[in-house]
């Protein structure tokens, strides 16, 4: 019996509160990311780069004959494994 009053009791407390303003006067600064968009041409365009190590890989996918390694915060590298 005790247990049904306390339980009454912590109900009546939650939907007594529920009903409060937030006095909440706080300014957040928000970050966002907008995409960049290129043509086909100018994805074919792309400069490339010599050959360097992985030195931290992450996620591993492979598409036909294409390997992309996620190199972490250094982009995508894309090897060709058709001809070894």
């Amino acid at each position: 019996m005790r247990i049904t009053y306390l339980f009454t009791g912590l109900v009546l407390l939650a939907t007594a509160t529920s009903c409060l303003k937030d006095q909440c006067e706080a300014t957040r600064t928000f970050i966002a990311y907008e995409p960049v968009w290129a043509s086909s041409e100018e994805l074919r365009t792309l400069p490339t780069e010599a050959p360097r190590a992985l030195e931290d890989p992450g996620k591993l996918y492979v598409l036909g004959a294409w390997l992309f390694v996620n190199g972490a915060w250094e982009g995508v590298h894309i090897f060709d494994t058709s001809a070894p």
